[in-house]
């Protein structure tokens, strides 16, 4: 029930990106709303980038101070600790100014998102959201935690040969998709009854 990761709209440019990333020991900052699917999908990527040998830093924004979308507080807190790349979960699509101010310091911002695609988006290197009008991708109904779960399977299939390191990961995407109350068909009901067993069999603290 798991679809090819690899139709992901610009998952050839993500893999690349972090590829090169992971050769030159470069830090990632990763960005993570700050509800359910934000906050489980955030985990998911950490822990994927961490897998593949990459220093992830987690950043969760203030939801009083910074609101929703990527934040400039965190385009400092990237530049503060030498990361060269801001990957957003759950978020970002319409982080126009943010991903320029990124732009403007040489980071560059690889967004994984599942709302609605404006009409104008930001200079992201890779905005990769099934709700983009060109994307290829089967499946529109995931979470923000369900697109990071496939962007973890896209991440170790390719550069690690280990998609099976991102499948234990199901569980964070199933507390995301569920709270975020997505429709359980479809690829989010397989990924739900992955997550399920997970969960019932080997739960986390």
């Amino acid at each position: 029930g798991l679809h090819d990761p690899r139709l992901l709209p610009d998952a050839a440019v993500l893999v690349e990106r972090i590829g090169r990333a992971r050769s030159a020991g470069e830090t990632v900052l990763v960005f993570g709303d700050f509800d359910a699917d934000g906050l489980t999908g955030l985990a998911t990527i950490v822990l994927a980038l961490r897998h593949l040998g990459i220093p992830a830093i987690p950043y969760v924004p203030s939801r009083l101070e910074e609101g929703h979308g990527l934040s400039l507080p965190a385009v400092d807190a990237a530049a503060t600790a030498g990361a060269t790349v801001i990957i957003t979960v759950d978020t970002g699509s319409t982080s126009v100014a943010e991903v320029a101010a990124a732009n403007a310091r040489g980071i560059d911002v690889l967004i994984t998102d599942h709302h609605r695609v404006p009409d104008v988006v930001p200079a992201a290197l890779a905005l990769v959201n099934p709700h983009r009008p060109d994307s290829a991708y089967p499946e529109q109904r995931l979470a923000g935690s369900g697109v990071a779960f496939t962007v973890a399977r896209l991440l170790l299939g390719e550069l690690m040969a280990d998609e099976g390191a991102a499948l234990a990961l199901a569980d964070l995407a199933t507390i995301g998709s569920v709270s975020d109350v997505v429709p359980i068909l479809g690829e989010n009901r397989a990924i739900v009854r992955l997550g399920l067993e997970i969960i019932r069999t080997a739960p986390r603290p």
